[in-house]
């Protein structure tokens, strides 16, 4: 009797360990694997702009996996009438060379991006880090940020 009890609390404890969820995980929820997981990883440094100046854009690894990107997958989305992210720029890259960023988790990198902006809107930078954990493609996304037209 008494080991049959401490079996059942041992399967409890790994049942109950198994539920805990830690910051920074990404995968599926209680319907399975995610076809695709944002994760807000960039920052502006500032959310609202008018044409002139650049967009400063802090990318941190808030994941706790090594992540690789590139400003080559990297790209502007606007938000349409009907609230969904649209391509406005397909990449953030002057030139693609195919250089590879290596973030650890918790690292910090920031660009600087000169992006025409002529058309007033809410926009968003979005970076495809691939496959990750069972999921087919996570994004990095920022913060919304707004434009406005100031002629």
């Amino acid at each position: 009797m008494r080991m049959r009890a401490s079996l059942v609390a041992i399967v409890a404890a790994v049942t109950m360990s198994g539920c805990e969820q830690t910051g920074g995980q990404i995968g599926g929820g209680p319907s399975g694997p995610k076809s695709i997981e944002e994760v807000e990883m960039l920052r502006t440094d500032a959310t609202n702009y008018d044409r002139a100046g650049p967009i400063n854009v802090r990318f941190t690894n808030r994941l706790n996996v090594t992540v690789s990107h590139s400003l080559c997958r990297s790209r502007l989305e606007r938000r349409n009438n009907e609230g969904d992210w649209v391509g406005a720029r397909s990449s953030l890259a002057d030139a693609c060379t195919g250089d590879e960023r290596m973030l650890r988790p918790g690292q910090s990198v920031t660009y600087s991006l000169q992006v025409d902006r002529g058309t007033a809107g809410t926009y968003r930078v979005a970076t495809d880090l691939g496959q990750m954990g069972g999921i087919s493609r996570v994004l990095a996304i920022s913060n919304p940020f707004t434009v406005t037209r100031q002629d």
